[in-house]
């Protein structure tokens, strides 16, 4: 899909969703990192109005790959009541070619809460490493086989979990509301 295309889709995918508590933001004009092979052109953020609710922010470059930001440490260390001592995204892939139906696939496992990261708090530290490539995100094995047959190919970043619940220790499994 090219950059415009996607723009399309998403705006036509959050309409028809009637998510009240999820801001969707857009940027035609993104700053790009000039250590990157590729340049975003387009950029949408979905941004819960509570932590409880999942974030994403999607990426597209000038040929069409579309990268996926899944939830922020900031956001993250917010809702655990930590501290936080750098930024980025929890979990995601970097620029990928997605169907239209790929796209659709992983926005609505996001957006109907059927996605969870697992996150480590140190003690006097805070959250804990994580990030894009450092911990998956767990996924229901049903959804993870939707998303494979809805042509999403990137599916590295997600962990089928026979159940979404673990606890233990120094780890917590975060858990996201539906956006509607």
């Amino acid at each position: 899909m090219s950059p415009e295309q996607v723009r399309q889709v998403l705006f036509e995918w959050f309409s028809r969703k009637n998510a009240a508590t999820i801001v969707f933001r857009e940027s035609v004009d993104p700053a790009n990192d000039p250590d990157d092979s590729y340049v975003v052109v387009y950029e949408a953020v979905f941004e819960p109005t509570t932590l409880d609710q999942a974030r994403v922010e999607l990426s597209v470059t000038t040929d069409g790959c579309v990268a996926i930001g899944l939830e922020t440490r900031e956001r993250i260390a917010a809702r655990l009541g930590v501290k936080n001592r750098r930024s980025g995204f929890a979990a995601g892939h970097e620029p990928y070619p997605l169907s239209e139906q790929g796209l659709f696939a992983i926005l609505d496992v996001i957006a109907k809460g059927k996605i969870a990261i697992p996150t480590k708090v140190l003690p006097w530290i805070g959250l804990g490493p994580f990030g894009v490539g450092l911990f998956k995100a767990l996924v229901m094995p049903e959804s993870l086989e939707t998303l494979v047959a809805n042509g999403y190919g990137p599916v590295t970043w997600l962990q089928a979990a026979k159940q979404l619940e673990f606890s233990g220790g120094d780890h917590r499994l975060l858990h996201f509301r539906p956006w509607v």
